[in-house]
């Protein structure tokens, strides 16, 4: 891919990456990360900045605002957690290659591909975007080619089969890079999980930590009004494409996200997404059984904590 920008420009590139898949446990993470006194992560958890499709046009204010994310506090460690990353790696690797010296680590967190692609289900359900019953949204996005999705992906069934994914980044940056956690060893051992990442970073590890529970698949009500808000905060509206000729471009992303998030607060309930079937279960570890075993030889580990498939 031809990378096209100005030299001119001073890019900023975090030292780690949390480039890993939704619903997996990656907002939790990169707050357990923030808590080591010698890490930043960014204080918006999904920049999306290498992945931008504005990149090749990007002036120096859009590099300031990006890197404005990790000056709230002098650490050894900057990192960030954009999701995407992994997803769309003819983007993202070629750009951090054209400008880091050298590579950056990444950490990726991974979860029992059956609980990752309901809960990704129900968090789109939940919001009022999905309209279809579970095993036709699976199927459907089983026989369909991967292709750039919004912010609220619908990619249930392509974002677990992560050997696509993670073949790319071993192939790209080294094994020694890449360090693979799962949700379910962060949930039963958080502090020996957690110290692991920072014995990667070459950190000094904690004596406790505190748990963090982050960003839950939850049911919305008004969804409609919520939508709305959603697509106001990324500017998606006329009226609101305005602002960006007379506001600063850090001021425009601080008032997108804490409009999103204010509205979410105000319009997220108690309620539970229903207990997937024993049926659905059986369906999906069929369909996944080939997935993991793919998986398990590449990284050369067995994924205990994956319950239904050992």
């Amino acid at each position: 891919m031809k990378i096209e920008r100005n030299t001119d420009l001073k890019y900023f590139v975090p030292d780690v990456f949390v480039p890993g898949v939704a619903k997996c446990g990656t907002s939790s993470l990169h707050d357990l990360l923030n808590k080591h006194p010698n890490i930043c992560m960014s204080t918006r958890k999904e920049p999306h900045f290498w992945t931008d499709t504005n990149f090749n046009a990007f002036k120096q204010e859009n590099i300031d605002a990006y890197k404005s994310y990790f000056d709230n506090k002098t650490t050894k460690i900057k990192g960030e957690s954009s999701t995407g990353s992994l997803f769309f790696p003819e983007l993202f690797i070629p750009r951090i290659k054209s400008i880091a010296k050298t590579s950056p680590k990444f950490i990726i967190i991974l979860r029992n591909p059956i609980d990752r692609s309901y809960s990704h289900y129900w968090w789109c359900k939940g919001s009022g975007r999905e309209r279809r019953n579970f095993r036709n949204a699976i199927i459907e996005d089983k026989n369909a080619s991967f292709e750039a999705y919004p912010d609220w992906p619908k990619n249930y069934y392509q974002f677990s089969i992560y050997s696509q994914w993670i073949d790319i980044f071993i192939k790209e940056f080294g094994k020694e890079n890449i360090l693979f956690i799962t949700l379910e060893s962060l949930k039963t051992n958080p502090l020996e999980t957690i110290n692991s990442c920072f014995k990667f970073l070459n950190l000094e590890p904690l004596e406790i930590i505190e748990p963090v529970n982050n960003n839950e698949t939850v049911i919305v009500k008004h969804s409609g009004i919520y939508n709305i808000s959603r697509k106001i905060s990324k500017g998606d509206y006329k009226f609101t494409k305005f602002a960006k000729y007379m506001l600063p471009v850090a001021v425009i992303n601080k008032i997108r996200y804490l409009l999103n998030e204010k509205v979410f607060n105000l319009l997220k309930t108690d309620k539970k997404y229903q207990p997937i079937s024993p049926e659905e279960k059986q369906w999906l570890k069929k369909l996944y059984r080939n997935e993991v075993t793919t998986l398990e030889k590449m990284l050369n580990r067995t994924f205990t904590e994956w319950k239904d498939f050992h």
